[in-house]
């Protein structure tokens, strides 16, 4: 009997559940499509060179799995709210809190499995989907990718079945708390309006200077300690939110009604909304407001990191590439690349115990290097380049280390097999070895990304793999070597920055929507009696469009504050990581309007149902 009616609550009630719904079926099918990626052995072995690919979507699963488990305890938590008065009925007519229990318990595994199934199949088409999208943005062809993958599987279904248990406990027990007079009544509870006053002033502003405080923080965390810093910011910032939200916002209010401005048309009306509300969206605010920073400094980071790309590219090294033992097909190809700053010519002979460079070429064709000054920040500036001639290179002073580093790359890349290996820059000793000489080029353009030397490297680049193996590992040396096996880690960091984005947005947006739809009918009377008094039609949306747009708007100022100045921590370990803000910004900023639109249209038309 309990299966039925917990079966045909979900028939009936669908088009109030759609919402959580849409945001549990994106989460679950973007999870499995991490999952599904990070656990394909075939894969993995197949594309060594963006290996690091794999530790991305782990890390994207884990964190979009901690963040769809507090998803789940606010919407889980809003469709008890949603039928708490039909769950006191059921306890009038002779149900006991154990039945009642159960059914709730039934209802919320039916909607988990229900989205299970779904956001499986969705998830599958999306992997789908994301391998093409992300070939096309490496620009490589990845073998082995799979839309289904048992292992992915079975970690998604187990995760969520696990959570989807134990969503249904925590509601078995709220409902085994209450009794029947909170259930019935729950709609006609007045919310706790905050007390103004001197105590009330100096919370709010404590939770701004909290707030002040954890910027600071993420400015100066390599000062303190990555790990420390990160979780002083985190716990500054969380409860620095919360009380803001809870006192510094009454206090905002408090002062805009006894202002002039609350005295024209139904302003009035909509502060005293606000502030009655305010204490039952303190909590979700705070969540929010965190999920939209997450959602945001996902996709910004991730962007920024591939569109700096190029820049650390050419901090990396002085050439773009190195040319083992040329061909004739690759000097060709050398001879075709546009704006060549230099290409450089170098013989070296390879023995058992040493690699040997003749040192008299370094004079006439000295070797190119960077000379970089000590900081602890990246830098957006390209270092300019020196030359080392043979007696720099045979120097061991400290000064000529960056030189020697260039020479050891070249070595590394021509002996794969003996990463340790000695290098010798003598003449002498190069003339008297018997082993055949063999060529290395180097060459540097003004330009490796257009169109045509990109194709020309990247022809250069396929060769020498093909004929050194060893060189599938490391790269070919060189920034354009560089630039391809970083493209493996980048491009998987944007991908998943994305996805998360759209996961995090999804959530907080379906549950701030949830939460301010399920006040709706309790509203209802309220704007009825607006409409008793003369208020019209396009007022009363006035002022509900600019009610809920508060209540969008206090997470979005947060939130895009926190990103600011959570940026400031990437500043260590990447060029620029706000050159990708401002178009995440504008994507995420244009997708939460979308929600807030559609929040505000729902409102209308369940107001306008009754």
């Amino acid at each position: 009997m309990l299966t039925k009616i917990a079966a045909q609550t979900i028939k009936t009630k669908w088009k109030d559940l759609l919402i959580l719904f849409a945001g549990l079926i994106i989460s679950i099918a973007i999870f499995y499509m991490f999952s599904t990626v990070a656990n394909n052995k075939a894969f993995l072995t197949a594309n060594t060179s963006i290996k690091a690919i794999v530790v991305i979507f782990i890390v994207g699963e884990i964190l979009l799995g901690l963040i769809t488990f507090i998803y789940l305890n606010f919407a889980n938590r809003f469709l008890v709210q949603l039928r708490q008065r039909e769950y006191g009925l059921l306890m009038m007519f002779g149900a006991n809190k154990a039945n009642i229990s159960r059914l709730l318990f039934m209802e919320t595994f039916f909607l988990g499995v229900i989205s299970l199934i779904i956001g499986t199949i969705v998830g599958a088409g999306l992997t789908g989907f994301a391998g093409q999208f992300l070939q096309q943005m490496l620009g490589l062809t990845l073998a082995h990718w799979q839309m289904f993958n048992i292992t992915g599987f079975l970690v998604t279904v187990v995760y969520f079945v696990i959570v989807f248990s134990l969503n249904g406990i925590i509601n078995q027990i709220y409902i085994s708390r209450s009794n029947i007079n909170t259930l019935l009544r729950a709609e006609q509870t007045a919310e706790k309006m905050p007390k103004p006053g001197f105590f009330n002033i100096i919370v709010g502003i404590i939770g701004i200077l909290l707030l002040i405080l954890s910027f600071i923080v993420m400015q100066h965390i390599l000062k303190i300690s990555i790990l420390l810093g990160l979780i002083l910011a985190l716990s500054l910032n969380v409860s620095g939110t919360f009380l803001t939200i809870r006192s510094g916002l009454a206090l905002v209010l408090n002062l805009i009604k006894q202002s002039k401005f609350s005295a024209v048309g139904l302003r009035n009306f909509t502060l005293g909304q606000l502030t009655f509300r305010l204490k039952a969206f303190e909590r979700i605010l705070t969540v929010v407001t965190l999920l939209f920073a997450l959602a945001l400094g996902a996709l910004t980071v991730g962007r920024s990191f591939q569109m700096s790309l190029p820049i650390i590219a050419q901090q990396s090294s002085p050439f773009t590439i190195s040319i083992i033992q040329p061909t004739v097909q690759e000097k060709q190809l050398i001879s075709q690349l546009k704006g060549v700053e230099f290409v450089k010519s170098y013989q070296y002979k390879l023995t058992n115990k040493a690699l040997i460079w003749s040192g008299k070429q370094f004079n006439q064709e000295p070797l190119p290097f960077y000379h970089v000054k000590n900081s602890t920040n990246f830098s957006t500036a390209i270092p300019k380049v020196h030359f080392a001639d043979e007696q720099m290179l045979q120097s061991k002073q400290q000064t000529n280390f960056e030189a020697n580093a260039i020479l050891s790359d070249l070595a590394n890349g021509i002996n794969t097999n003996n990463p340790n290996q000695s290098i010798i820059v003598n003449e002498q000793q190069f003339k008297k070895s018997t082993t055949v000489a063999q060529q290395i080029i180097i060459v540097r353009v003004k330009n490796m990304e257009s169109n045509h030397n990109a194709n020309m490297l990247a022809k250069l680049q396929a060769g020498q793999l093909k004929r050194f193996s060893g060189l599938k590992e490391r790269g070919v040396s060189g920034t354009f070597g560089f630039l391809t096996l970083a493209k493996g880690f980048s491009g998987g960091l944007e991908f998943m920055g994305f996805f998360l984005a759209i996961a995090f947005l999804v959530m907080l947006a379906s549950t701030l929507m949830f939460k301010v739809l399920t006040n709706a009918n309790v509203d209802r009377r309220r704007y009825n009696i607006l409409m008793m008094i003369g208020a019209t039609p396009i007022e009363r949306l006035r002022a509900n469009a600019t009610e809920i747009g508060i209540v969008f708007a206090i997470p979005l100022i947060i939130g895009i504050i926190d990103v600011v100045y959570g940026l400031k921590f990437f500043k260590n370990i990447m060029a620029d990581p706000y050159l990708g803000f401002q178009s995440s910004l504008l994507l995420i900023g244009s997708l939460y309007i979308v929600y807030y639109i559609l929040t505000v249209f729902i409102y209308q038309r369940i107001l306008k149902k009754h």
